[in-house]
């Protein structure tokens, strides 16, 4: 008898415990404050402030890597110039598609990310294009 009740008291404070989790929300809760700036976004604008954030970091770096390969002579002066104003292009655009308050669409966050992608393409292969030692200019 003594092990039937430790097992259903035991049972018991399972149940207990697991009651309030099973009383929570799920699924679509519609738009919520903030509209894309951390918080749930409506249904036509999912990607909102820390999706630019994330996307502007990486253009950052993309930049900060274009000035120490310039720095260090590993790309042409010619190279250089024409990545810095890709690179500017491309932050452009993110700024003008985020502006709106509402952040960017599905659409604008892949062209997006492509033309991050191919950036940070053309900086490697203008790093390999048969100069290893540097650029004397």
């Amino acid at each position: 008898m003594r092990k039937v009740l430790i097992s259903l008291a035991a049972a018991t404070s399972a149940l207990a415990v697991a009651a309030p989790a099973s009383a929570q929300i799920y699924g679509n809760l519609g738009p919520a404050y903030g509209y894309g700036y951390g918080y749930r976004a409506p249904a036509n604008y999912g990607y909102g402030y820390g999706a630019v954030r994330n996307l502007q970091v990486r253009v950052d770096a993309i930049q900060r890597q274009i000035s120490n390969l310039a720095q260090h002579r590993m790309i042409t002066p010619s190279e250089y110039r024409s990545l810095t104003k890709d690179s500017r292009e491309v932050e452009r655009d993110l700024r003008h598609n985020a502006r709106d308050g509402r952040g960017l669409t599905q659409r604008e966050l892949y062209k997006t990310q492509r033309q991050i992608a191919r950036l940070e393409q053309r900086v490697q292969h203008e790093v390999r294009d048969g100069r290893r030692w540097g650029y004397s200019w």
